[in-house]
Protein backbone atom coordinates (compact mmCIF):
# COMPACT_ATOMS: atom_id res chain seq x y z
CA UNK A 1 0.00 0.00 0.00
CA UNK A 2 1.24 3.47 -0.78
CA UNK A 3 3.75 2.20 -3.34
CA UNK A 4 3.28 2.74 -7.06
CA UNK A 5 2.39 -0.27 -9.18
CA UNK A 6 3.10 -0.32 -12.94
CA UNK A 7 1.16 -2.47 -15.41
CA UNK A 8 1.92 -2.61 -19.12
CA UNK A 9 -1.19 -1.65 -21.08
CA UNK A 10 -1.63 -2.15 -24.82
CA UNK A 11 -4.17 -0.57 -27.15
CA UNK A 12 -4.60 -1.59 -30.79
CA UNK A 13 -6.74 0.60 -33.06
CA UNK A 14 -8.69 -1.82 -35.22
CA UNK A 15 -11.22 0.79 -36.27
CA UNK A 16 -11.42 2.16 -39.80
CA UNK A 17 -10.32 5.62 -38.68
CA UNK A 18 -7.76 7.24 -36.42
CA UNK A 19 -8.84 7.64 -32.82
CA UNK A 20 -7.95 9.40 -29.61
CA UNK A 21 -8.14 7.35 -26.43
CA UNK A 22 -7.49 7.62 -22.71
CA UNK A 23 -7.11 5.02 -19.97
CA UNK A 24 -8.37 5.36 -16.40
CA UNK A 25 -7.32 3.03 -13.59
CA UNK A 26 -9.88 2.65 -10.79
CA UNK A 27 -10.10 0.80 -7.51
CA UNK A 28 -13.52 0.91 -5.80
CA UNK A 29 -14.68 3.69 -8.15
CA UNK A 30 -11.71 5.84 -7.10
CA UNK A 31 -9.45 6.88 -9.96
CA UNK A 32 -5.89 5.96 -8.97
CA UNK A 33 -4.10 6.36 -12.33
CA UNK A 34 -4.51 7.41 -15.96
CA UNK A 35 -2.83 7.68 -19.35
CA UNK A 36 -3.60 9.80 -22.37
CA UNK A 37 -4.63 11.33 -24.55
CA UNK A 38 -3.32 8.61 -26.88
CA UNK A 39 -3.67 9.21 -30.62
CA UNK A 40 -3.61 6.11 -32.82
CA UNK A 41 -3.86 5.82 -36.57
CA UNK A 42 -5.56 2.90 -38.28
CA UNK A 43 -3.93 -0.40 -37.19
CA UNK A 44 -1.49 1.41 -34.87
CA UNK A 45 -0.60 -0.06 -31.49
CA UNK A 46 0.34 1.73 -28.25
CA UNK A 47 1.99 -0.11 -25.37
CA UNK A 48 3.27 1.54 -22.23
CA UNK A 49 3.50 1.09 -18.46
CA UNK A 50 0.63 2.76 -16.62
CA UNK A 51 1.33 3.47 -12.95
CA UNK A 52 -1.12 3.72 -10.11
CA UNK A 53 -0.92 3.86 -6.31
CA UNK A 54 -3.43 1.83 -4.28
CA UNK A 55 -4.73 3.77 -1.28
CA UNK A 56 -5.94 0.82 0.80
CA UNK A 57 -4.52 -2.58 1.72
CA UNK A 58 -6.60 -5.72 1.35
CA UNK A 59 -6.91 -9.06 -0.39
CA UNK A 60 -8.57 -9.63 -3.75
CA UNK A 61 -9.03 -5.98 -4.75
CA UNK A 62 -10.53 -5.31 -8.16
CA UNK A 63 -8.45 -2.93 -10.28
CA UNK A 64 -10.30 -1.77 -13.39
CA UNK A 65 -8.64 -0.39 -16.51
CA UNK A 66 -11.16 1.60 -18.54
CA UNK A 67 -10.54 2.62 -22.14
CA UNK A 68 -12.39 5.71 -23.34
CA UNK A 69 -12.69 7.09 -26.85
CA UNK A 70 -12.60 10.84 -27.28
CA UNK A 71 -16.05 12.39 -27.02
CA UNK A 72 -17.62 9.52 -25.06
CA UNK A 73 -18.32 9.43 -21.32
CA UNK A 74 -18.85 5.67 -21.13
CA UNK A 75 -15.92 3.22 -21.38
CA UNK A 76 -15.32 1.68 -24.80
CA UNK A 77 -13.56 -1.37 -23.30
CA UNK A 78 -12.61 -2.51 -19.80
CA UNK A 79 -10.29 -4.97 -18.11
CA UNK A 80 -10.33 -6.24 -14.52
CA UNK A 81 -7.25 -7.27 -12.59
CA UNK A 82 -7.43 -8.72 -9.08
CA UNK A 83 -4.61 -7.84 -6.67
CA UNK A 84 -3.73 -8.63 -3.07
CA UNK A 85 -2.45 -5.32 -1.71
CA UNK A 86 -0.40 -5.36 1.47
Amino acid sequence: MGQAVAVTVGIANQERAAGIYRVEVRIEEQQVGSAGPITLGVQEVWEQAVSFTPSQAGPHQEVRFLLFREGYSQPYRSLRLWLDIQ
